[in-house]
């Protein structure tokens, strides 16, 4: 099941395998990898750790295995990338160390890397449909939409049961404006219950990125019904609280601070309260921010995403809130080498930027956001990265390009709730250069 994709029914099998024999590391491992494929994060990190306890009960070459995911699941970077290249370089044939540096290249930004590594996995093992995700993954980063879908289809045709194809495959054709592509591939992916918690999720980033943020709200609830229904324990809480930063960076408040509540009521996991502190610390709520990201803190004080990202993140919000924006751009420095493919950190700088009049810069971090809706065309920091753009080129003198940008948006939002701050502030700030 694993092996085909169908890794949330495979859970139930790697338990019963540790129920037989609880040394079983590779089993741990498997399981860890799997928890960490749906954002579950301590469960995850918990298993990674046990199999890392036991290693020396398992074979040389699931030693490195074990080692790759452990400092993966625990988000040490430097070590992580080089646990697996050490794999690599130790067993050069195996498609195993290739299909994890590409995921992590991918997350690094370091697209030429993950586009070598993943080329040499599916040539190695041509009937994974991981090591089709993982490929088509790299041409949507790399706007290389037409080959990342040939690929999909490629995957599609060998009948694998991995809903990620499919929501690939929906991903592209939302992209395009393929409405009946997109519904054809979001009804094969959400055939399976992870899959529908993909589609869900992605939805519900979708109708935020359009300002309609009622409906985003009550998809978001849906979506933590499914998760739930499924076992999943930390997913509901850090889908909840992601939807709250991307409230609160709207301009509700108040919102923000109840679904970042809401959110924690899910799960007391890491990233639910990271995500949680970005938005309570952008509602202006800061007191509660720098509890939780201190809590996150000293739980993991190795993980690279945790202190070098998210941590400076809540700090360089509260900075901007009290109008000191080249602090803020001083705290998220750390951030730089690891936010290529994050959204919400991108912005944030751009944001700063922009409140420090360095209109090139912001500029170019706003059309960073925007690229990004290649692999990733729902989510809302484009849209809002849009205003930013409108905004930046208003300050610059440029009033051609800032209405040009203002329409683009306008239009994206023609049904967005009405009554959504920053909708209302964008409308006004249009009709004055008109």
């Amino acid at each position: 099941l694993d092996m085909k994709g169908d890794q949330i029914h495979a859970i139930a099998f790697y338990r019963r395998a540790i129920e037989l024999d609880p040394n079983f590391a590779m089993a741990y491992a498997r399981l860890g990898a799997i928890y960490g494929n749906y954002f579950e994060s301590e469960l995850e990190y918990a298993n990674k750790k046990k199999a890392f306890e036991l290693r020396d009960r398992s074979s040389e070459r699931e030693k490195l295995y074990i080692t790759g995911h452990y400092y993966c699941g625990g988000n040490q970077m430097q070590k992580c990338v080089e646990a697996w290249e050490l794999y690599k370089q130790t067993y050069p044939r195996d498609v195993l160390p290739l299909t994890n540096l590409t995921a992590i290249y991918l997350t690094l930004g370091k697209f030429d890397e993950a586009l070598k590594d993943s080329l040499e996995a599916l040539r190695l093992q041509p009937d994974s449909p991981l090591n089709y995700g993982n490929r088509a993954d790299v041409y949507m980063y790399l706007n290389r939409l037409d080959e990342a879908k040939a690929v999909l289809n490629d995957a599609a045709r060998r009948n694998f049961n991995d809903p990620g194809i499919y929501f690939s495959l929906s991903q592209i054709a939302l992209s395009e404006g393929d409405e009946a592509g997109r519904k054809q591939a979001d009804a094969l992916a959400s055939a399976e219950p992870g899959g529908q918690v993909m589609v869900t999720f992605r939805d519900a980033m979708l109708a935020a990125a359009r300002g309609q943020l009622r409906q985003a709200g009550e998809l978001i609830k849906r979506q933590a019904e499914v998760a739930t229904q499924i076992g999943m324990k930390e997913n509901p809480g850090t889908s909840s609280a992601y939807f709250a930063m991307v409230v609160a960076f709207f301009g509700e408040k108040q919102q923000a601070t109840q679904h970042a509540g809401a959110a924690l009521n899910l799960s007391r996991g890491p990233f639910a309260k990271l995500f949680a502190a970005v938005a309570l610390a952008q509602a202006g709520q800061e007191a509660k921010a720098q509890a939780l990201v201190g809590e996150v803190s000293k739980s993991r004080p190795d993980d690279t995403w945790v202190q070098s990202v998210f941590v400076p993140a809540t700090q360089a919000v509260t900075q901007m809130n009290h109008g000191s924006a080249a602090k803020a751009l001083e705290l998220l420095e750390p951030a730089r080498a690891y936010d290529y493919t994050s959204q919400p950190i991108l912005f944030l700088r751009a944001q700063a930027y922009l409140a420090a009049k360095r209109l090139a810069d912001a500029e170019r971090e706003f059309e960073r956001v925007i690229a990004l809706r290649s692999e990733n065309p729902s989510d809302p920091y484009a849209s809002l990265a849009q205003l930013g753009l409108a905004r930046a080129y208003a300050l610059a003198g440029d009033k051609d390009k800032s209405r040009t940008a203002y329409q683009n948006l306008l239009a994206l939002w023609k049904d967005a709730d009405p009554d959504v701050p920053i909708v209302k502030d964008t409308k006004a700030e249009y009709a004055k250069l008109r």
